[in-house]
């Protein structure tokens, strides 16, 4: 497992601690039980995860299914309990999961996420809410989609020193990601959207 892939567990650990872990407490305060013990499962889950790895015990399946089928539970349980409250989870999730899974389980998992999304949202809001859910959570998709890419395949500027330059890539395995250390010259083409698409 590359230390690149640890270093973003770690920090989607730490901001899933920071925000998440406080409304997991409220959902208990609120007497949502069940909410806050699905919320707290994908708190804790994530350190575990990375101890795991530290530990050279990591199984990447399991990690998956565990990891993608507590998002699915919380998110549902988010949007039956809280409506459009409960939806606005959504948009952190479909962010952390562009940054934590290989690119072939995430076009799986996106596609049952809007499946779910849709469904629920569709039965729960009001027509007007619901498409407008619905285009912003597929607009927050693309646009993640459209980020990592100009991250992974983004020509980094000639002019710019060697020292600046840190680069790590991670295998294909991995979260297709290029991390460069220099932030200039970050350039989006249509080619490098489509090779990452792989259309």
């Amino acid at each position: 497992m590359s230390s690149l892939r640890r270093k973003l567990l770690l920090n989607i650990s730490l901001a899933a601690l920071c925000f998440v872990m406080p409304f997991a407490i409220n959902n208990f305060i609120q007497t949502r039980c069940l909410l806050g013990i699905r919320s707290l499962a994908m708190v804790v889950f994530l350190p575990l995860d990375i101890w795991s790895m530290g530990r050279g015990r990591y199984y990447p399946l399991i990690a998956f299914l565990v990891l993608v089928s507590e998002i699915f539970i919380f998110l549902c349980l988010a949007i039956s309990k809280q409506d459009v409250i409960g939806f606005l989870w959504f948009y952190p999730a479909i962010l952390a999961l562009y940054f934590l899974l290989p690119k072939r389980q995430l076009w799986i998992v996106n596609a049952f996420l809007s499946i779910i999304a849709l469904s629920k949202v569709w039965d729960t809001f009001a027509r007007s809410v619901a498409i407008r859910a619905i285009v912003t959570l597929i607009t927050v998709s693309i646009l993640s989609a459209i980020f990592i890419s100009a991250i992974a395949f983004s020509p980094i500027c000639s002019s710019a020193p060697q020292r600046d330059l840190e680069i790590e890539v991670m295998d294909e395995s991995d979260t297709m990601l290029v991390v460069p250390a220099f932030a200039g010259g970050l350039k989006l083409t249509v080619q490098s959207l489509f090779a990452w698409l792989q259309l």
